[in-house]
């Protein structure tokens, strides 16, 4: 008996009394009667509606279809059971009435019948008042556990725990170890410790407001006490994710006490939901039942007699309730008898879409039904369904719930869609280091991280904390390496139709540690196979936590992982009105300020304070109810930002709180305050604000409450800033850099902040400012105005009244004209005011048109699509299994089913139901800057109705496609959009098209017609000058998008900086009858342009061509002026040469391969030569023919000949039979037509003619391989073939892309005409590959053939594995693109299928990163994706931007700050005698690079180039004023003079190009003019002097040689003759004896005693190739001086020979040897160095520039320096740990360096100091630097000596052979282990500088021993044969044994064996000349 009310109950059956009435009694299993009234009785639970449950550890017994209460809710009892082993009446226990709310019923009931097995047999709830306090989310019973990281106290290493909630560990990773009854474990250098078990039930503490969670009876500790834990659980509305916290341990470390923040703390509430979803977000959980609606259908399910149309939050149609005639609208569910008429349906509720949430049931209701026959009073049908959670079910099904309530009808639904979220840890801890990711979890409120699509910034995609399509999150995110998290997604059911197969969805998200990069979202999603999807994060939420002190000062709080303080000082209110108003529950009203106290005329004083918070009552009272003064601001672990404001204690020992949490919100600039709750005496507040938003860049897209959009992202700058002058008077010395919704870039000299800074303040007196923080959008007023505004900078006026942090506000106003912003005002309180006129503030526009018709806004030229549409059938495009019906600007013809009336359909040939509405149909274009669309929309729903299937259609403008070909396929979105691309002339305005060819007076016939296009224009930006310039030849430019230039323009410019259509395009030229003229060069000829030059003259464009038979994918460049209105281009193009000449018509090399002249494109038709059967085919007249591609037939009728390529047979009469002519693989390209022409067959004609036959390859990209067809016989017995074939289809892939339309990068330099690329491999990405695998690459072209492989023709990139077929990896159809991280990448698609995936072909994504240097690089492997896609990195200076302007100087020496090349013209000058004269018009122009031509000349004498006309000169710009200016591939040197030509600037260029076999070359004349003058000069001077691989990889393994490289000198050697070499690997001669001779692209030179200097060879023609055994590697270089001997070019072979110990890098790794008390020994010789007698000291190299000493004590630095710079006063090597090797008499000492590469910053410095025996101790050396960033030393010292000292004996000397010298043991210097030889010949009468360098074993003695051994008087000449040996042999005994002494010079005599070799000379102590090869050192690396 509880009050006023008894209560009877049985369990799981009747109840077995009155309840009031026997007839209501018969399933009662609970009733509730008034004690003084027993009749006033009412049944609340019956047993056949019960449901026993056991969740979350908990019991339940709920027993429903009680009568109904006051609210129409049928009463429902549950029963919460609970463990009580001890429980009295005989342990069953007695019930015990907890509660009722909303007429549930609440029992609690101890008994031992609750208890389990296992001896947790607690529930994990605690109950307080009333309230119940849940912890179940956070049990966990699969994945892993809660992990803790204590960092430790000093002496203590780092502690691991692990946690469960309410249950035990679980057997996951480390926590092993631990006991299986531990629910909590500690692990740390001892092993595991239990720290407690689950014994007693959680509890709530009211003191705290916390619940604690004890468990006990751990590990024994001090006192034979046991370890316990203590957790407290702190309410943390939202948040499931967070870890606990540990706090502290007991001195006797028997209590851990441990602090958690979760929303599981929060006490549970009923929750109510509108839209039939709900958000509890004090739990962090939502519901979306409006999944579970249907559109157009309903569920349906029978029970008994009756039929139950159902549908959730939507309205039932099609059903019988419709036509029912009761006319009770919106039937949620209708009631039908089965087998019943409409009149017999029953509305059983109209739809509504309010739910409700409690304790883990959604109840959704429906109510208003039509009214129950005869029921009195009458009643209206209604319907509750009860939705339960159940992964399992996935959407499930209702169930009917049979009951006796009059009119109701209760439905239970399981269901996926009624489970909340799983919550997962967001923390983790690896390797002594914790991450936290729950900063970035968002609650609904918050919104969705956006991926904002680069290509299309008005799309984006949304990433939900949880989406049903691509995942949900069930474990925690896995650390991969130091600062890179994954977090993977899985979808519970398998949505995913991977070809026929169901799967599950998965996504992967890898968050990479960015320091600075706050809260920036997601790149966009790559796919990585059918069903997944993968993504990368930067985010400083992925680095590693970092314990800092956070303070709150001035209302400012510092973000714990980063600098930036947040400022909530803008809140704070001031004046008259210090408050917010802040409406309370139950109309109460709160008036609150913000890091500020509330005078006390607007709020009561406490304890003689000003108020924070005070109540405002409707007396007008204002007590107050916390106080300013006493308030704390924090910020949480993950990342929320709250204030607490505290009051006074009452009477009662009580103390108010005020706790104001912050949110994020980028559109709220400052916010206002919102009441959220009130527990006990803490008032909860929320505050929406930008300013607690972590500085990020953000999106300039805006909208308006109208919808209107607007887009500033123009206006943001890379990699320059937008610069505005202080017009203050007094105020000049300063400047602002701004940047709109980006952070500034680097400011040069200026000491601006970094990170996501949107502008800085500079002064000309060095002081420097920050302007505020980029945190929120911009924001558009009613009028349309845009306001951007930074906040939270600088402090300005510190200590005064007036102190504030600096900010910025930009005001932008609509303008049909660009303007700079201009600087307005500053306030008193630092903000900084900005105005802006800019088109980009004006809304976006797209025009729509009508009736398939759309006029272009700039031009008012109307588009008429309509001839398009077909009357009579519709356009079908066919792709995969689908073929897609289509029509334009109306419905189709012949749709059928879903597609009647649609506009588009989507249909399967082999499956006649399938016809998905694909859009309906519209008539409406829309026209997007050049770009005109068609949209059919509202298509059949797909992926689970959360789309609708839509087409757009895009027509492009192609001047030669009528369009009737109908529209391609191009790709279908991850949402349903089925995207198509139409060409056709109608998509363009009237263009105009004229004559391109011409002919000299030579008679010489030139055609441009193959430069024209009718798809693409040709683009040149100007970066420096921010222009694009775009061409057509020939006829008029290609209207597309973004290029919308005037109709008849041939030439235009789009000036980048004006963002307003109609002002940006200028035409520089148009189509002429009279364009292609020559006049002493071939040029184009564009005029009448745009008026200029104050319209007295039009402006014309002038296009110099050059013949440039090697040019590929070339463009117009090197823009100059000539006057103010004709601009001028220089192009160099195959097209440029006259027709007919060598190589303009065909390239063919006869392996069935040939090229086009005009475009570099190689075709290879190899794959269509078979080996039997034949191509067979009739002519129809009789004759059958029998043929191969490229490669005979045989055993065919034909006989006589075995050469056969053609048979022809007679198939009637006598069947004859002849030979169509004989076989060739010489395949020819002519004027776009690819043949084969097999001649000298049998002869016809009474012998007056040979048959022959002609194959012609035709185009066409459906006939796949394709075949032949006879089409006719000429004359002359000639048989005409045609063949159509995608082979014979060129894939014109532009090879360039614009950047942001800023600058342009160019990926053709890495196009190979020949050879290939070969890529390397990792140890990481080897492990996906077969080993062995060798990567073959090409850059926008196919790749040319490999010797003895066959990759698939017209692959772009392959692997080959030993034994395997070659396996293409792709084909090149599309241009490079720009990612989403800003990189270039280039992919080739459609390669062999995949193996792992037969469903797929292999694809090859290379992603290009700019690295700064001479070389081009190499690609790198870096992984294989699941969907069989090869991701290559590619490091090169190709996609660093290039374009530079800086002054020439005094020194005339350009450095390329892209490769960091350096180009001294100096060597181009010329003295009086040599200047260039060059005579035009009867005129001589004098031109001196970098010097003057004033030689005689007056007028001349401050110029480079001058005009001279008899003895006057006038100089074209002074040589002092000159500026180098270099863009895309040419270099300029600019003269100037701004009065030199009758007051008006006077200029001259010389006009530098690349030309490696031009040395030094001489300017041409391009233009010579009154005041300009312009010059191209081709010569290699300006060529990179660096080879363009230096790295290869075969086998498997990869061979680099860039260690051999030297970055600063040259390998140099000196024979016996006193002839001089210098050598350089993959890089040119650098300190060249004579650079006019050895010029610095020469990898190897030569200066004869005599003095003659002669190249070897071009380090630009280094080519590496592995030696036919497989083991030798040889580089060659070529067009080295022409010989006099056989007047040929000379060239040098590197040999490379690796040891037989071990198969991997070209060179053996070395045994690394310990150091012990000075000594070192060499485990292979048992020889010891001993380097005491150089420690203690220190000694300067002989250079004076570097210190060393081995102890550390190296003077001129700072303590510990080993090795010292003297020049820079730096420690170059701090640490005395070496590395030691050792071999042979040679010891080595490696060191790592903390100082950072010049070269390359990402790298640091390794140092080697090289030890060699001399008994005189020598300074040490200081060799040079190589190009990977390895300093090597050298010292001659006694401490290099091995000893003991071992002697060799004398070797066996080679029969026949008489030595007059039998000493074999070592010279006398130095004691040496083995005596080993390298061998350098060089053979000068036929140019061969041939280099071994032998394994190492035989290579390490090289110096010393030819240092002591050698002396020659002159040159040895080999004969031909042993030259031919050398390059044969594959060990060097058999190379040396080709050698005799007399070859040598020597008396001795050479003997070989397996190990070593001496050489030996008559007199071993002879003088000997100097040898010093300084690239030992790095060759052992």
């Amino acid at each position: 008996m509880i009050g006023e009310y008894r209560y009877f109950l049985n369990v799981c059956d009747k109840l077995g009394m009155s309840c009031p009435y026997d007839n209501s009694t018969r399933f009662a299993s609970v009733c509730q009667t008034k004690t003084k009234n027993s009749s006033d009785a009412h049944v609340i639970g019956r047993y056949d509606q019960s449901v026993l449950r056991y969740v979350d550890r908990e019991l339940t017994l709920t027993m429903r279809g009680g009568d109904k209460c006051h609210s129409r809710y049928p009463r429902t009892t549950v029963i919460q059971f609970k463990c009580n082993n001890t429980a009295g009446n005989y342990g069953k226990g007695t019930p015990i009435f907890y509660r009722e709310e909303h007429c549930i019923y609440f029992f609690d009931w101890e008994t031992k019948y609750a208890c389990l097995d296992h001896p947790i047999d607690q529930v994990c709830r605690a109950d307080y008042k009333g309230h119940r306090y849940d912890l179940s989310p956070l049990v966990r019973t699969s994945g892993k556990n809660w992990q803790v990281l204590d960092g430790g106290t000093e002496g203590k290493r780092l502690r691991l725990f692990y946690i469960n909630v309410c249950s035990d560990i679980l057997p996951a990773g480390s926590a092993k170890m631990c006991k299986s009854d531990s629910s909590v474990c500690l692990i740390d250098e001892i092993g595991p410790h239990s720290l407690g078990r689950y014994r007693t039930s959680p509890t709530f503490d009211p003191s705290t407001n916390t619940v604690q969670l004890t468990y006990t009876d751990g590990d024994v500790c001090s006192q034979n006490k046991r370890k316990q834990s203590i957790i407290t659980l702190i309410c943390n509305p939202g948040d499931l994710d967070s870890s606990p916290i540990f706090l502290r341990q007991s001195p006797d470390e028997c209590i851990f006490e441990f602090e958690w923040h979760t929303a599981a703390a929060c006490v549970l509430a009923k929750k109510w939901g509108t839209n039939c979803q709900i958000m509890d977000e004090e739990l962090g959980v939502n519901f979306d039942l409006n999944r579970l609606k249907k559109a157009t259908s309903y569920y349906n399910i029978t029970y008994g007699n009756f039929d139950y149309n159902i549908n959730v939050c939507g309205e039932i149609k099609g059903s019988k309730c419709d036509s029912n005639g009761r006319n009770t609208p919106q039937p949620g569910v209708c009631q039908i008898k089965h087998g019943g008429s409409p009149s017999e349906a029953y509305n059983a509720g109209q739809v509504n879409t309010n739910v409700t949430y409690f304790d883990g049931i959604i109840k959704l209701t429906y109510k208003n039904g039509d009214a129950v026959e005869n029921s009195k009073p009458s009643v209206s049908r209604e319907t509750q369904i009860a939705f339960e959670c159940d992964r399992k079910a996935g959407i499930g099904s209702p169930s009917f719930i049979p009951n006796n309530i009059t009119g109701v009808l209760e439905f239970e639904w399981k269901t996926e869609y009624a489970c909340p979220n799983i919550p997962v840890e967001c923390s983790v801890t690896a390797n002594g280091k914790q991450y936290d990711l729950s900063s970035l979890s968002r609650k609904a409120s918050q919104g969705s991280w956006t991926i904002v699509d680069d290509a299309n910034p008005q799309r984006k995609e949304q990433l939900s904390d949880i989406d049903a399509n691509l995942g949900e999150v069930t474990s925690g995110p896995t650390v991969q390496t130091e600062g890179h998290l994954m977090l993977q997604y899985h979808t519970v059911k398998p949505y995913c139709n991977d070809n026929g197969a169901m799967k599950n969805f998965t996504t992967t998200i890898n968050f990479v540690c960015k320091k600075g990069d706050l809260t920036s979202g997601p790149a966009r999603p790559l796919k990585i196979g059918t069903c997944a999807y993968s993504f990368l994060w930067e985010t400083e939420a992925a680095c590693p936590i970092e314990q800092t002190e956070t303070s709150s000062v001035n209302c400012e709080i510092k973000d714990r992982n980063s600098d930036y303080t947040f400022n909530l000082s803008p809140l704070r209110k001031n004046g008259d009105t210090d408050y917010y108003d802040v409406d309370g529950p139950n109309s109460r009203k709160f008036r609150l300020n913000i890091c500020g106290g509330i005078s006390s005329s607007n709020c009561d004083q406490i304890e003689s304070a000003n108020s924070s918070m005070c109540e405002s009552l409707k007396n007008g009272s204002k007590p107050a109810i916390t106080k300013y003064g006493h308030e704390e601001l924090k910020y949480s672990d993950d990342g929320r930002v709250s204030l607490t404001y505290y009051g006074s204690y009452d009477s009662q020992g009580n103390k108010n709180e005020v706790v104001i949490l912050f949110l994020c919100r980028q559109n709220v600039q400052f916010g206002v305050p919102k009441f959220r709750r009130l527990v006990e005496h803490t008032y909860n507040f929320d505050f929406e604000t930008s300013l607690v938003c972590r500085p990020q860049p953000v999106d300039c897209v805006v909208e308006d409450q109208k919808g209107t959009m607007y887009d500033l992202s123009p206006l943001a700058k890379a990699p320059i800033n937008w610069d505005v002058l202080d017009t203050r008077q007094g105020h000049t010395d300063l400047k602002y850099y701004i940047n709109v919704c980006r952070p500034i870039n680097l400011i040069a000299g200026s000491t601006c902040p970094g990170g996501p800074v949107g502008g800085c303040q500079v002064s000309t007196k060095g002081s420097a400012y920050n302007l505020g923080y980029i945190q929120s959008k911009p924001v558009v007023s009613g009028i349309g105005a845009l306001t951007l505004v930074y906040t939270n900078g600088d402090l300005c006026h510190k200590g005064k009244p007036t102190q504030a942090h600096r900010s910025t506000r930009i005001n932008f106003f609509c303008s049909k004209e660009e303007h700079s912003p201009t600087f307005e005002e500053e306030t008193p309180t630092c903000e900084y005011i900005f105005n802006w006129q800019t088109p980009a503030a004006c809304p976006i526009q797209r025009i729509t048109g009508n009736n398939c018709q759309v006029t272009d806004p700039i031009y008012n030229y109307r588009f008429d699509l309509s001839s398009l549409r077909k009357a009579t059938a519709d356009y079908k495009v066919p792709f995969g299994e689908y073929v897609y019906q289509i029509n334009v600007c109306g419905p189709l013809v012949n749709g059928i089913s879903d597609c009647k009336g649609t506009g588009a359909c989507q249909t399967k040939p082999l499956d006649t139901n399938f016809n998905f509405n694909a859009g309906k149909s519209t008539s409406t274009l829309v026209y997007d800057a050049g770009e005109i669309t068609l949209t059919y929309d509202s298509g059949k729903p797909c992926h689970q109705n959360k789309f609708n299937r839509s087409t757009v259609i895009t027509f492009l403008c192609d001047q030669s496609k009528s369009g009737k070909d109908g529209p391609t396929y191009i790709n279908e979105t991850s949402d349903c959009i089925y995207q198509f691309e139409w060409p056709t002339k109608l998509a363009c305005p009237p263009f105009k098209v004229e004559d391109c060819s011409v002919t000299n007076s030579k008679g010489e016939q030139f055609d441009l017609t193959s430069l024209a296009s009718t798809t693409n224009n040709l683009e040149y930006i100007d970066s420096l000058a921010k222009k694009k310039y775009i061409f057509n030849v020939c006829r008029s430019l290609v209207h597309k998008k973004k290029q919308t230039c005037p109709f008849n323009a041939a030439a235009c410019i789009i000036d980048l900086n004006d963002h307003n259509a109609t002002t940006r395009y200028h035409n520089i030229g148009e189509v002429n009858d009279h364009q292609v003229v020559y006049e002493s060069r071939l040029q184009l000829h564009y005029v009448n342009g745009e008026p200029c030059n104050a319209g007295k003259e039009k402006t014309s464009t002038r296009i110099i061509l050059e013949c440039d038979k090697t040019a590929i994918d070339t463009r117009p460049s090197g823009h100059f002026m000539v006057g103010q209105c004709e601009h001028h281009f220089v192009w160099a193009s195959r097209a440029a040469c006259p027709l007919g000449s060598e190589g303009t018509d065909t390239q063919n090399s006869g392996n069935c391969t040939a090229q086009n002249p005009a475009t570099g494109y190689k075709f290879d038709l190899s794959s269509l030569t078979i080996k039997s059967p034949w191509y067979k085919l009739d002519d129809r007249e009789g004759h059958s023919y029998t043929l191969n591609v490229c490669g005979k037939v045989t055993g065919t009728d034909c006989t006589g000949s075995d050469n056969l390529a053609v048979c022809q047979v007679e198939n009637q009469g006598e069947k004859r039979k002849f030979k169509g002519g004989n076989a060739n693989s010489q395949l020819h390209y002519n004027d776009g037509i690819l043949f084969l022409n097999y001649a000298g067959g049998d002869k016809c004609h009474q012998g007056k003619f040979e048959r022959s036959s002609i194959i012609n390859f035709i185009c066409s990209e459906s006939a796949g391989r394709g075949h032949p067809e006879y089409i006719a016989e000429e004359d002359d017995c000639t048989y005409q073939f045609y063949w159509y074939t995608n082979l014979a289809c060129e894939e014109k892939v532009k090879c360039s892309i614009d950047v942001n339309d800023t600058y342009s990068i160019d990926l053709s330099p890495l196009i190979k005409q020949s050879g290939h690329h070969m890529a390397i491999t990792t140890s990481t990405s080897a492990s996906g590959v077969p080993r062995g695998s060798t990567f073959y690459i090409n850059v926008c072209r196919p790749l040319n053939p490999v010797y003895g492989s066959l990759c698939p023709p017209g692959s772009s990139a392959c692997m080959t594995v030993p034994g395997q077929k070659p396996q293409g990896l792709g084909k090149i159809h599309s241009p490079p693109s720009v990612d989403t991280s800003g990189r270039i990448t280039l992919v080739y698609d459609n390669g062999s299928p995949c193996k792992s995936q037969s469903s797929k072909n292999v694809s090859t994504k290379i992603i290009f990163n700019c690295k700064k240097g001479l070389s081009q690089g190499t690609p790198v492997l870096e992984q294989v994706t699941d969907d069989c896609q090869y991701v290559f990195q590619w490091d090169t200076s190709v996609v660093c931007r290039d374009d530079d302007s800086s002054t020439a100087g005094a020194d005339c020496v350009y450095t390329d700050k892209a490769t960091h090349a350096v180009y001294n013209l100096t060597e181009l000058r010329a003295h009086s005698s040599g200047a260039h004269t060059i005579t035009r018009n009867g005129l001589q122009y004098i031109v001196n690079v970098c010097g003057s031509t004033g030689y005689g000349n007056k007028g001349c004498e401050a110029s480079s180039i001058c005009r001279v006309n008899g003895s006057t000169g006038f100089g074209y710009g002074k040589t002092s004023n000159s500026v180098f200016v270099k863009t895309e591939e040419t270099l300029k040197l600019i003269y100037t003079d701004d009065h030199g030509c009758n007051g008006k600037k006077s200029q001259g260029i010389i006009s530098f190009r690349c030309e490696k076999d031009i040395y030094p070359g001489e300017p041409k004349a391009l233009f010579v003019g009154p005041c300009e003058t312009v010059f191209e000069w081709k010569t290699r001077a300006v060529c990179p002097s660096v080879a363009d691989q230096c790295v290869m990889s075969y086998n498997g393994h990869e061979y680099d040689l860039r260690i051999l490289s030297n970055q600063m000198s040259s390998w140099q050697l000196k024979d016996s003759s006193g002839n001089s070499y210098w050598i350089n690997i993959c890089q040119g001669i650098h300190n060249s004896p004579n650079s006019d001779k050895c010029y610095p692209m020469s990898s190897s030179c030569i200066k004869t005693s005599s003095g003659e200097i002669t190249s070897l060879g071009l380090i630009t023609t280094q080519t590496m190739h592995m030696d036919s055994d497989g083991k030798t590697l040889l580089v060659e270089y070529t067009n080295g001086s022409v010989c006099s001997g056989n007047n040929k070019p000379a060239r040098t072979v590197i040999k490379f020979i690796c040891g037989k110990t071990i198969g991997g890098p070209v060179f053996v790794s070395r045994q690394v040897v310990t150091e012990k008390d000075g000594m070192i020994q060499d485990p292979r010789s048992g020889g010891a160095f001993n380097l005491t007698s150089i420690r203690g000291s220190q000694y300067n190299t002989r250079d004076n520039k570097f210190t060393i000493s081995l102890d550390g004590d190296a003077k001129g630095c700072a303590l510990n320096s080993v090795i010292c710079d003297l020049e820079n006063k730096k420690s170059l090597v701090t640490s005395t740990d070496a590395t030691y090797h050792a071999e042979d008499d040679i010891l080595e000492a490696w060191y790592k360096s903390d100082e950072d590469c010049n070269r390359d910053n990402s790298k640091k410095y390794k140092v080697i100091i090289r030890f060699q025996c001399n008994e005189d101790n020598e300074s040490p050396i200081y060799e040079r630097e190589s190009m990977n960033c390895v300093k090597v030393f050298s010292w001659d010292t006694i401490a290099g000596c091995s000893q003991p000292m071992v002697v060799i004996p004398q070797p066996a000397l080679p029969v026949g052979e008489a030595t007059s010298n039998h000493n074999g043991g070592p010279s006398n210097k130095g004691k040496t282990i083995a005596t080993i030889v390298s061998v350098f010949l060089a053979a000068i009468l036929i140019c061969i500088l041939l280099i071994v360098f032998h394994k190492k074993e035989r290579r390490d003695a090289v110096v010393d021993r030819l240092r002591r051994l050698v002396s020659r008087s002159g040159y040895s000449s080999l004969p031909q044969s042993d030259l031919e040996a050398i390059g044969d042999n594959e060990e060097e005994d058999d190379l040396l044994s080709h050698i005799t002494a007399s070859d040598l010079n020597l008396r001795g005599s050479i003997q070989t064996d397996n190990d070593e070799v001496n050489i030996l000379s008559q007199d071993s102590s002879r003088n000997i000349q100097s040898y010093h090869d300084d690239s030992d050192e790095e060759l052992l690396a």
